[in-house]
C-alpha cells in the first residue's frame, strides 16, 4: 500500500490524469474493494481465512502491477477495479485470520497486527524505490 500511494504522483504525471481522473481511479479502487468485501466473507466461511489469505495476498501483489504499468487512463480504470477487488478480499481474509489467531493466542493482539501493517505501509512509502521522479 505504501508503494502504491507513494507512486501516485508519478502515475499522475505519466498518464497526465489531473485531479478528477486521479480521484476517479481512487474511487474505483474503493468500489472494487467494497464489492469484493461482500463476497470475501462467504469465501472465508467456505474455505477458511488461511486458504483465502494464501490466494488473496499474492493476487493483490500481482494485480498492483496493473495500475502501475497501465498505458492509458481507461486501462488504469479497469485495473484499478481489479486491484480494489484484490485488496478487499485480502483485507477481509487477513482480519478474519487475525481474529482466529487472537482467539487461539488467548489475549488481545489484533491491534499489534494493525500497528505492524501501518509500519509496513510507512516503510514502503519511505523506501528509495517509491520516491517520485520528475521528468
Amino acid at each position: 500500500m505504501g508503494l502504491w500511494a507513494a507512486g501516485l504522483p508519478s502515475l499522475n504525471d505519466r498518464l497526465e490524469l489531473g485531479p478528477a481522473r486521479l480521484g476517479s481511479v481512487l474511487l474505483l479502487i474503493s468500489g472494487g474493494a467494497l464489492v469484493s468485501m461482500l463476497v470475501a466473507g462467504p469465501l472465508v466461511d467456505r474455505w477458511t481465512s488461511r486458504r483465502v489469505c494464501w490466494f488473496a495476498g499474492p493476487f493483490s501483489g500481482v494485480v498492483l502491477l496493473g495500475p502501475a504499468l497501465a498505458p492509458s487512463y481507461w486501462s488504469l480504470a479497469v485495473l484499478a477495479v481489479v486491484f480494489g477487488i484484490g485488496l478487499g478480499v485480502t483485507e477481509v481474509a487477513m482480519n478474519a485470520h487475525s481474529v482466529e489467531v487472537e482467539r487461539r493466542y488467548g489475549r488481545p493482539i489484533i491491534s499489534a497486527f494493525h500497528g505492524v501493517w501501518s509500519l509496513g505501509g510507512a516503510a514502503g512509502a519511505g523506501s528509495p524505490r517509491s520516491r517520485c521522479r520528475t521528468r
